[in-house]
């Protein structure tokens, strides 16, 4: 979103506050006038750090006046229809379906109190906020059906594409590092591998399938994660040639640029309205990097995306049969940066998003009129 915040301050005149709930926010905080202010409540729960975030957040609302509140989560949005005492139009940015994502990982059950509270919560937000964004049209389906009458738009996660662009160059200079032949496939997956023991298997499963079906092939994970059970369930299965990086922010261009193909690996969740959903940073990532994308059966929407538009191969997990991988041709690859540039670029997503600020000021404007 950082980008995304500076492709919008070049166009923007109104004055709008951003809460970003689930990420820090303290280095991008920037205090000039007719631009925006953030409120910092990464990790906050409830407790008196709420309470502070949310005393917090009626100061700044008071001091700066914004016209549009942006809450970039669940948490966000609360604290944002609490603090603006429904005198600031909110917009509501889930990113993911939180309540059911919570389930999904074992963190709570389906049938909590905690979980009702936050479906009850969700659907009350979606309906008093000025608008929600998904980030898949499936997401914002699941909206529009807790709430009929709302205002639903749909937002991709935005890629910096130039910035990928520029480290097609250094593609040679990264493959050195991992000591690859010209001849060698390198299939990267990059992302969280708090996967759970199912997920890890899956992922290592289709791993080793791709192996055996491509021996030449080379593995790189790029993750700040334990990388133990992944690495253990590989040498389960066998064991293959994988190399594992903390994949600092900066570098991340120059290793995508070094691969052949990128990993989109997940088992199926329950409940099931979650593998329809998604949209994970990595895929256009992969993309604007001229990687095509395995998908497995699991993940619907991205499997529908890379069907549709031949953005890769889906793999069913829950076979065995080895799966051998062809190196890509140039222009193939750069059909995928196109589409990627289509669909995620920054400029693209900040238009999206100042198109949505100005709809909601036009609004609430006309319903401040008709109430006068």
């Amino acid at each position: 979103m950082r980008d995304v915040l500076g492709r919008i301050r070049t166009a923007a005149t109104l004055r709008w506050l951003a809460l970003i709930g689930n990420e820090a926010t303290a280095s991008l905080r920037i205090g000039q006038p007719n631009w925006t202010s953030l409120v910092n409540i990464d990790r906050v729960s409830w407790s008196p750090s709420r309470v502070t975030a949310l005393a917090d957040l009626r100061r700044e609302i008071t001091a700066f006046q914004p016209d549009v509140i942006h809450a970039r989560s669940y948490n966000a949005t609360l604290l944002a229809q609490i603090g603006s005492l429904g005198r600031t139009p909110v917009i509501f940015d889930a990113r993911s379906l939180m309540p059911l994502e919570r389930v999904a990982y074992g963190r709570t059950s389906a049938t909590s109190p905690r979980t009702w509270l936050w479906l009850m919560l969700e659907g009350w937000m979606v309906r008093t906020s000025a608008a929600t964004v998904g980030v898949s049209p499936p997401m914002s389906e699941y909206f529009r059906h807790r709430a009929p009458h709302s205002l639903v738009e749909t937002i991709p996660l935005a890629v910096g594409i130039e910035r990928m662009a520029a480290a097609r160059d250094q593609r040679d200079a990264f493959r050195r590092q991992l000591r690859l032949k010209s001849s060698e496939l390198l299939v990267i997956y990059v992302g969280s591998l708090s996967l759970g023991d199912a997920g890890i298997d899956v992922l290592a499963r289709v791993m080793w399938r791709i192996y055996r079906g491509k021996s030449n092939s080379r593995f790189l994970c790029l993750t700040r994660d334990d990388p133990e059970p992944l690495l253990s369930a590989l040498a389960g299965v066998g064991g293959l040639p994988i190399t594992v990086l903390a994949g600092r922010y900066e570098e991340m261009p120059g290793w995508l640029a070094a691969g052949d193909w990128g990993l989109v690996i997940r088992s199926p969740r329950n409940p099931g309205l979650l593998n329809d959903v998604v949209l994970t940073t990595k895929f256009p990532e992969y993309l604007a990097s001229g990687l095509p994308v395995i998908v497995n059966q699991a993940s619907t929407w991205l499997t529908r995306l890379v069907h549709e538009h031949r953005l890769g191969l889906i793999v069913d997990e829950e076979e065995v049969n080895p799966i051998a991988l062809d190196q890509w041709t140039t222009e193939d690859r750069d059909r995928l940066r196109f589409y990627a540039r289509s669909n995620y670029a920054l400029e693209g997503v900040a238009a999206l998003y100042l198109a949505l600020y100005r709809k909601v000021l036009a609004s609430n404007r006309e319903l401040s009129g008709s109430a006068t």
